[in-house]
């Protein structure tokens, strides 16, 4: 086992000496270890978790909704609205949307990843288009609670 010590000194008479003391303690060691496995544990719980059924992308353009598409029952492929008809729109086999022309100088929403969970958004601020994911109305389960606040009570 290497054992690391502490940083060198000088002495008066101009001798290197070493520390007493080691670098690492082992008490030193385990709670970095300990902090490393509380850092990871959110992340492996992430990954256990079951993902979440597609939603119902609403698509507002100017602030008037134009159109609801059950992300879970669409047709795979790309389509156009009417009302908006500079964009497309593309949905994928994970039944995710996303758009894939539109007519703003930035592109920053064709650049937005595809889209599925409730609560995830995509928006094309110049063009006033937002598509916002929520909970499909089927879908209203406890898998589906934020938050529950106070116990219901039988009087």
């Amino acid at each position: 086992m290497v054992k690391l010590t502490g940083i060198t000194e000088r002495s008066a008479n101009g001798s290197d000496k070493r520390s007493a003391y080691p670098l690492f303690r082992k008490s030193d060691i385990l709670w970095l270890l300990f902090c490393f496995a509380l850092a990871a544990a959110p992340w492996l719980v992430n990954l256990s978790a079951k993902p979440a059924q597609a939603g119902v992308a609403k698509i507002y353009y100017r602030k008037q909704l134009v159109q609801e598409i059950q992300l879970a029952r669409a047709k795979v492929g790309d389509f156009t609205i009417d009302e908006v008809a500079s964009f497309t729109f593309h949905i994928d086999q994970e039944h995710q949307i996303s758009i894939l022309e539109a007519p703003c100088p930035d592109q920053i929403c064709r650049h937005t990843p595809p889209k599925s969970r409730p609560g995830e958004l995509i928006v094309c601020v110049p063009e006033e288009l937002v598509i916002e994911i929520v909970a499909a109305p089927d879908s209203q389960s406890e898998d589906n609670l934020d938050i529950i606040i106070g116990e219901a009570r039988e009087e």
